[in-house]
């Protein structure tokens, strides 16, 4: 099947045991939930079991990327993180949480995570010792972190996995992360925030000190020369309002 703009799978990682596997996108679905976010919520809403509580191993944290990322689009950088959020919905009692999902602009992760061949990234469980998660294209692997656990902030960490990993995008948190501060932040290459939804808690109780990933393939595009020069049009000043729905007609064929 042909995907445009979509890099056409999805990427599930089981921290307790370590295993890693790729389901299609449903294509069906995606057309019905446009967009990272859509997608994500409704990834999360068959992955969530009723009842979770944030900071459970069951809990899932969604890494979700559109379908303009990773192409010319102009201001498509940004991805979706999706996660039951460690926000009570009231003060009286703590069975009900929010679920909002976070975005932050990439200079790098989004664009990678699409060249490696993911749509979206589903991690679930939870690590018995301090890992990050490595995805070179087709190549998933959870690694130990236990130098940077407790001994690099979010600054270092960022700084030291983009010098292992040369040219790669990261997610990263810092020490409140790790303690699973509700209102922690994780940094995406250093640019901007994804923290509206505790995710960074989130990622500290699965012991996931970061996300590394690096593509060398990229989504297909349906017609490469008019998304261009559309690109280039909008840079020199096209009104954004045109923005969705030329992009959409060049880029899906829709």
């Amino acid at each position: 099947m042909q995907y445009y703009g979509y890099a056409g799978k999805i990427l599930y990682v089981d921290l307790t045991s370590g295993r890693s596997r790729t389901e299609p996108l449903d294509m069906e679905m995606a057309k019905m939930f446009i967009g990272g976010c859509g997608i994500g919520e409704r990834l999360l809403y068959d992955t969530l079991k009723p009842g979770t509580a944030p900071l459970s191993p069951d809990n899932p944290i969604i890494i979700s990327a559109g379908p303009l990322v990773g192409t010319l689009a102009p201001a498509s950088a940004k991805i979706q993180m999706l996660t039951k959020s460690t926000t009570p919905a009231n003060k009286e009692q703590s069975r009900y949480f929010i679920i909002p999902w976070s975005s932050g602009g990439s200079r790098r992760f989004g664009t990678m995570m699409k060249r490696a061949g993911y749509d979206q990234i589903v991690i679930t469980g939870r690590a018995r010792t301090p890992v990050y998660l490595k995805i070179i294209d087709d190549d998933a692997e959870v690694c130990k972190a236990d130098d940077l656990w407790g001994k690099r902030d979010i600054y270092e960490t960022s700084d030291e996995l983009t010098n292992r990993h040369k040219g790669s995008g990261v997610i990263a948190i810092g020490k409140a992360g790790e303690n699973m501060v509700p209102f922690a932040l994780s940094w995406v290459d250093k640019n901007s925030h994804l923290g509206r939804n505790g995710g960074a808690a989130v990622m500290g109780s699965k012991n996931l000190k970061a996300i590394v990933v690096y593509g060398t393939k990229g989504p297909k595009i349906w017609d490469p020369n008019r998304l261009k020069t559309l690109a280039r049009s909008v840079n020199e000043g096209l009104r954004r309002g045109a923005l969705c729905k030329c992009v959409g007609i060049w880029l899906l064929g829709t």
